[in-house]
């Protein structure tokens, strides 16, 4: 059986490539960008989207709407540490 030492690196893939995103998941050591909605402003966020690049999830934060009295916010999350980058309140909450 051939090594990957005994192909050219970049043409033959490592078997392990497919599963990085997978370990940086479960070790918590990936970054990714979460949309989070709540129907009211008393109530909970719950994710509907998750990103791994900003650009796209602010695209799609953008077009998400959100309800008069809910809420949405992007958060990012970089190894189990999460950080609101924007949060956006729907109406005037008393």
């Amino acid at each position: 059986m051939l090594t990957d030492e005994q192909y050219d690196a970049p043409l033959v893939p490592s078997p392990m490539e497919g599963m990085r995103r997978q370990i940086e998941i479960a070790s918590k050591s990936g970054i990714e960008y979460q949309i989070q909605i709540a129907e009211h402003y008393k109530k909970s966020y719950y994710t509907i989207k998750v990103y791994e690049n900003e650009r796209s999830a602010q695209d799609f934060y953008y077009k998400t709407t959100c309800k008069p009295r809910g809420r949405r916010r992007l958060i990012k999350v970089d190894g189990g540490v999460m950080k609101v980058v924007y949060e956006h309140l729907g109406g005037m909450v008393p």
